[in-house]
């Protein structure tokens, strides 16, 4: 237990015994004051104390008659709480928990800490608070945020250390912390003290810690080195980024597939127009995402003012990634390079070129602000009416609170638009539900998760409950989960563009998955989903740095499996298991959706 923990004890039980003594004089002195009234006798003498005693059970009878000594009745009332607080504390040392327990259990439940001295974390507390959570913005003893006039904020500026979130803040009371340092390595050397004192803490219920990390590499390697130096074994401990969910709904509820089919293309070509943690985010889900029915492996062409360095900094990230796909970076600054005439630059003409052999399905725009997308998204249409170039809609990142509307925000674009623009926003239930761990975004993933573990050749590592389960395994099963809607759609479960795959599937719809599932071996539309299942799992460890080799090395990341489907016809065992995992999958769906 902790010192303050232990302080309020001791407080509580000297305050509780001195009620009682002071119960017991005060009814002493009143019995006996009206023993004296009405004639002493040494039997009376003699029931004094067992009068006394039965006062700590509460007597309202007596409270309330106003016949008796008003010492008796004062008396009468400390016993009886002091007699209700001792039975409260013998029932919590027989149940091994504490007030602290139950307060957080019942009193606080929606007790939410968010620590960090930056405005994402500000803009989440008002958030939380809205939605009718007990937010607490933690920041440090001083500074401004960015923007700010004046020091003075709904916040409580008490430091950031363990020992501030224990003393100030109401740690042990909390049900979530949330932490966000301003950058990934602050935010982990802000987590692992915090880690390390809830180990040490014997509480049965402890809080669900969210750590806004960006970089899927570094949130890797800290859940290596929780396990390796045993940190933060006792706690459930997440990763979020709020860019990945705004990548995960802009093409969950906007499948690119669907555009790249209804304009006759022969695969998903996306433009990813700046490239920092948001255009990281789109470029992968770009991949999981849109290997569907008879279209291609991907492609994504990105332009960044700094193309060369970033294509530097994410080869060296994420070695191997750009050996495997189809990724290409061009040096444009949209607003700043002259689109037309003799003085435009040569990642025009590449781009051009890139279009003419793969026509553009979407266009993302990843800039790091508000005015920056506007300004863009007007250029970037301006020129696609002058000359034909960047015929696609265009996705941009709106900052405004979801209610607000912008300049751009349209109606909804039908499949086969080669122009216009489409709002991408952070679903604020999902960021709530992911910050405070709540199962439901992971539904479908957790289910998928649990049906794989009822298979053979499960590792030991993967056969563990959802809440047991690495992040790793869980990245793994989402991803999954986020191709469903290209399965379904190739089976003909038509998935309609702004509705995304969390709405209900209809009886028709299951009743496809029936027919097809007993009818899938025999007209091959089971070989088919299993092709695409394999291409997706290719796709996926790609983009985690794996390689193609003769024997499996988990540690070297090379896998003798990552090769095209027809080779993988040459093995009917490991086409039995695609096929197997496909079969899961679409029961799985029937059942969750």
């Amino acid at each position: 237990m902790s010192n303050s923990n232990n302080l309020r004890t001791k407080v509580v039980s000297i305050l509780t015994l001195s009620a009682a003594g002071l119960g017991l004089l005060l009814a002493v002195i009143g019995a006996t004051m009206e023993q004296y009234q009405q004639g002493l006798t040494l039997a009376g003498i003699a029931s004094l104390p067992l009068q006394a005693l039965m006062l700590f059970i509460p007597r309202p009878e007596i409270v309330l008659n106003e016949c008796r000594d008003i010492f008796y009745r004062i008396g009468a009332v400390l016993c009886g709480l002091s007699g209700v607080f001792g039975i409260i504390a013998i029932w919590l040392a027989a149940a091994g928990t504490t007030m602290s327990n139950l307060w957080t259990r019942y009193g606080r439940r929606n007790h939410v800490i968010v620590a960090g001295d930056t405005p994402f974390a500000a803009d989440l507390s008002r958030l939380l608070k809205a939605e009718g959570q007990s937010a607490v913005h933690v920041r440090s003893e001083d500074g401004l945020l960015p923007g700010e006039q004046e020091s003075v904020e709904d916040c409580l500026r008490c430091g950031l250390s363990a020992q501030s979130l224990e003393a100030r803040a109401g740690l042990e009371r909390a049900s979530a912390l949330v932490i966000d340092g301003g950058g990934d390595a602050e935010t982990l050397a802000l987590a692992r003290p915090v880690l390390t004192a809830l180990d040490r803490k014997t509480q049965a219920q402890k809080p669900h810690i969210a750590l806004r990390i960006a970089d899927t590499v570094m949130s890797d390697q800290f859940y290596r080195l929780t396990e390796r130096y045993r940190v933060g074994q006792s706690v459930r401990v997440s990763v979020f980024d709020e860019n990945l969910l705004a990548a995960r709904h802009a093409l969950d509820i906007d499948p690119l597939f669907i555009r790249a089919a209804a304009r006759g293309q022969k695969r998903v070509h996306a433009l990813i127009v700046g490239f920092g943690d948001l255009g990281e985010k789109l470029l992968d889900q770009v991949f999981l995402t849109s290997i569907a029915g008879d279209l291609g492996d991907p492609r994504v062409t990105i332009i960044d003012r700094d193309a060369d360095t970033c294509r530097r900094t994410f080869q060296a990230r994420r070695p191997r990634v750009l050996d495997q796909l189809d990724i290409s970076f061009e040096a444009l600054d949209i607003g700043t390079d002259p689109m037309i005439g003799n003085t435009a630059p040569d990642a025009l003409k590449t781009l051009a070129k890139l279009e003419k052999a793969d026509q553009f399905t979407a266009i993302f725009l990843a800039l790091p602000n508000q005015g920056a997308t506007v300004r863009a998204a007007l250029l970037i249409d301006a020129h696609r009416e002058l000359t034909g170039q960047f015929a696609a809609p265009i996705h941009y990142r709106c900052r405004l609170a979801a209610e607000q509307e912008d300049i751009l925000q349209q109606s909804w674009l039908e499949a086969k638009a080669d122009h216009g623009f489409i709002r991408m926003v952070v679903p604020r239930a999902k960021l709530i539900d992911t910050v405070l761990g709540r199962p439901t975004l992971d539904r479908l993933a957790s289910q998928l998760h649990e049906a794989c573990r009822r298979g053979a050749n499960v590792s030991v590592a993967a056969n563990v409950p959802w809440q047991e389960l690495s992040e790793t395994y869980r990245r793994a099963n989402r991803r999954a989960a986020d191709h469903m809607a290209a399965k379904l759609w190739t089976i003909g479960v038509r998935h309609e563009q702004g509705e995304g795959t969390e709405e209900k599937l209809t009886a028709a719809d299951r009743a496809k998955i029936k027919s097809v599932l007993a009818t899938a071996r025999e007209d091959g539309t089971l070989d088919q989903l299993a092709e695409l299942e394999h291409r997706r799992w290719c796709v996926e460890r790609f983009l985690d740095g794996w390689l193609l080799g003769k024997a499996r090395d988990n540690r070297k990341k090379i896998h003798p499996l990552l090769v095209p489907w027809e080779k993988l016809k040459k093995l009917p065992e490991e086409l039995d298991k695609d096929r197997d995992q496909v079969t899961t999958l679409l029961k799985t769906a029937g059942r969750v959706y």
